[in-house]
């Protein structure tokens, strides 16, 4: 706005000045939009590795300690915990292990939870135990992406097998339901070498 002869004046964009702005937040949309997209599939990726290292400290621990343990979800707080059975005031009681953080799912849901083939349910809080007189159970987890999260449909299987001290991530099809634990013994009396070391 000019003041010119007595009178305000306020000068109008041009049709180019106009069409160079359109440009430039067309070439900015292009960059950025993409980015952020990327970001949240990465986001969902990290929680999918952090619910591995969750089962991995659990089966560690389980190895390593005298303590039943259990695998918790909560369901209100959307977070997976590992917690110890431990006498508190004379009584047991499920508290959070020590020293093994929570994961807190922002991207990714819960799915489907197996304990020993046996499903839990996936809309409300559940437990998972690992008691330290009996062999640990074949536990599998199966996380994808939240139907309104930004960024392309993902899905992921997650096994701990019994006698094993890491857990196993490997990626599945949206919609696909769980696929058997891949594991990585072999029988060598089945496989003909019974006389090879092992």
């Amino acid at each position: 706005m000019r003041y010119v002869r007595g009178q305000f004046v306020i000068r109008a964009f041009t049709i180019a000045e106009v069409i160079v702005v359109v440009i430039i937040i067309g070439l900015l949309g292009l960059i950025v939009v993409p980015r952020l997209l990327g970001m949240a599939g990465r986001q969902s990726e990290v929680e999918a590795q952090g619910v591995r290292s969750l089962l991995t400290a659990a089966a560690q621990r389980d190895a390593a300690g005298s303590r039943s343990l259990a695998l918790s979800y909560d369901q209100s707080r959307r977070e997976l915990r590992l917690l110890e059975l431990q006498e508190q005031a004379g009584t047991p009681a499920w508290l959070p292990a020590p020293l093994v953080r929570p994961v807190r799912l922002g991207q990714v849901e819960v799915r489907e939870a197996l304990a020993q083939g046996q499903p839990q349910v996936p809309t409300a809080d559940w437990r998972i135990e690992l008691p330290q007189a009996r062999a640990r159970p074949t536990i599998t987890l199966v996380l994808r992406t939240l139907q309104d999260a930004p960024g392309k449909a993902q899905a992921w299987q997650i096994d701990l097998l019994p006698g094993t001290l890491a857990a196993q991530l490997r990626p599945l099809a949206y919609d696909q339901p769980p696929q058997p634990a891949q594991t990585s013994t072999i029988d060598l009396d089945a496989t003909g070498r019974r006389a090879d070391p092992w």
